[in-house]
């Protein structure tokens, strides 16, 4: 007995779902989305896919800098871009100007293969605070000193040296080998005061290692890699409290985020990523795991692990670099998706742009271009297997498999289905000006347009929204069926708005395969 079933046309493209994936009322998930962006596609409520922009370098330090961190401070109005690298002697700290010249402003450090950075602006000047775990100055280009080293000895004469750091009610808040220390209130240079005064500098004992302190909710967080402690207050008051809030901790100072209302950290015992909000009453209780869709890429022990929130030119998204990967957390439509590209150490957000680096020497405008600085780096969206309701029923589908693209973006790529298991062979489609669209098989690397159609495309008249439909032949036959886009090569990319199956119908009496 064979039964008509509904047409079904998946508009509504998700990242990368691992634990609840989804083929049905209109949605469908990925197993893979490698630089891929999910975009608002003009019909109704629907989302699409497309490939990624690539990057393009715009600063090239001298030979042999590897970059370990970048930095992004805004000092009388003017943004400058900080980058801290090290060669095999020595780190350097270069600043770009507002003419995208790389300057070194601190030189000869020694080497540590680890940065922080933040603006102070409570003080009369804004002021860059540098630090690579060994050495700290501070960066002021409205002062007649530019550069000043901070010479930071505690109340008990020790040296104090950090990474994790934070700015709160107009002191310098850092984390040492011997706890939370905070500078004198609006004086970065001074440490050592007997406290009397609650202007004065101070110092908390903590047993363990403090992996980062964040400013968030009316409190100072303070984190090690197993639980989360709350200040309230200022420690040389009587109303100040300290409280443990959570069994929750973070890796390091590198691993935690605040984007939009809320604070997310990486925990490294639970293996995710947690969140706490903003609310009226104040949550002290983490909340998560957000990332469960990806949890297989934090399985392994992981040593780096970077949140950047990524604000900018339309785009809401959460970075993370996780060892030699990257995911991308689309905030907006809260999916994730992984970006393929050079090997990078750091991400940060700079006057509406995502920079990146690495052991190249060179800093990477993100976003930008079809191609990664002239390399090539595929993308792909691979769906979770479609089966209309039923693993068992044998469906037979009269009408090709239909691709809705989106004209005013590249489309050129190949289509590969997976049919019960087993992969057929790819199809080209390359859309041309005034051509049609077409497909040829894996092998046939040039394809010409006019001479090689043997598919068509139907072309919708006077259509403001400039979509084409594509037909992709599918076996009379399937039980389960996947498909993947990519591109293999250069000047490659596509822009999906839909995929839709229609006049199939389904025998029940069948087992599957």
């Amino acid at each position: 007995m064979a039964t008509s079933l509904y047409p079904q046309i998946y508009d509504k493209f998700l990242g990368i779902r691992e634990y609840n994936g989804v083929n049905s009322n209109g949605i469908i998930s990925a197993i893979k989305a490698n630089n891929i962006d999910l975009y608002q596609s003009d019909i109704g409520s629907g989302i699409g896919i497309k490939s990624t922009k690539g990057n393009k370098g715009i600063y090239e330090l001298p030979e042999g800098y590897k970059i370990i961190d970048i930095f992004s401070s805004q000092q009388d109005k003017t943004i400058y871009d900080f980058i801290y690298a090290e060669n095999d002697t020595k780190g350097t700290l270069f600043y770009a100007n507002p003419i995208n010249n790389a300057t070194i402003i601190i030189d000869d450090l020694p080497l540590s293969a680890k940065a922080n950075g933040l603006t102070m602006t409570s003080s009369a000047y804004d002021v860059f605070i540098f630090t690579n775990g060994k050495k700290q100055y501070s960066v002021c280009f409205s002062k007649a000193e530019k550069v000043k080293e901070i010479n930071a000895v505690d109340f008990l004469g020790r040296n104090i040296s950090w990474l994790a750091m934070w700015e709160w009610n107009g002191f310098l808040v850092v984390s040492s080998e011997y706890g939370v220390h905070a500078s004198h209130q609006n004086d970065i240079y001074t440490w050592n005061d007997n406290p009397q005064d609650k202007a004065d500098s101070w110092y908390i004992d903590f047993s363990k290692k403090v992996t980062a302190i964040v400013g968030f909710s009316a409190g100072l967080f303070i984190f090690t890699d197993s639980d989360v402690t709350r200040l309230l207050g200022n420690p040389n008051t009587s109303n100040s409290s300290l409280e443990l809030v959570s069994m929750n901790g973070t890796l390091s100072y590198q691993s935690i985020a605040i984007h939009d209302t809320y604070l997310f950290f990486y925990d490294p015992k639970q293996k995710n990523i947690y969140y706490m909000q903003i609310t009226d009453t104040g949550q002290t209780r983490p909340s998560g795991p957000v990332a469960k869709e990806v949890q297989s890429y934090f399985n392994k022990s992981i040593s780096k692990f970077k949140m950047c929130s990524c604000i900018y030119s339309g785009n809401n998204e959460i970075w993370c670099l996780i060892d030699d990967k990257i995911l991308i957390y689309d905030y907006t439509k809260q999916e994730w998706l992984r970006r393929t590209e050079q090997n990078i150490n750091c991400v940060c957000l700079s006057d509406n742009q995502v920079l990146t680096g690495g052991d190249s020497g060179i800093v990477y405008l993100e976003k930008i271009n079809n191609d990664f600085n002239e390399q090539f780096f595929p993308s792909e969206y691979r769906t979770t297997f479609i089966n209309m309701g039923s693993n068992s029923n044998l469906k037979k589908q009269k009408t090709p498999l239909l691709i809705c693209l989106n004209d005013n973006e590249l489309n050129d790529f190949w289509v590969e289905l997976t049919v019960n298991n087993k992969q057929k062979n790819p199809k080209r489609v390359k859309i041309t000006v005034s051509c049609e669209a077409v497909y040829g098989n894996s092998n046939d690397v040039n394809v010409i347009p006019k001479n090689e159609t043997y598919e068509h495309a139907y072309y919708a008249a006077d259509n403001p929204y400039s979509k084409r439909i594509i037909e992709i032949s599918t076996p009379q036959t399937w039980y389960t069926l996947g498909i993947r886009f990519y591109t293999d090569q250069a000047g490659q990319g596509f822009a999906i708005n839909s995929i839709e199956l229609k006049n199939v119908k389904a025998k029940t009496k069948t087992k599957g395969r």
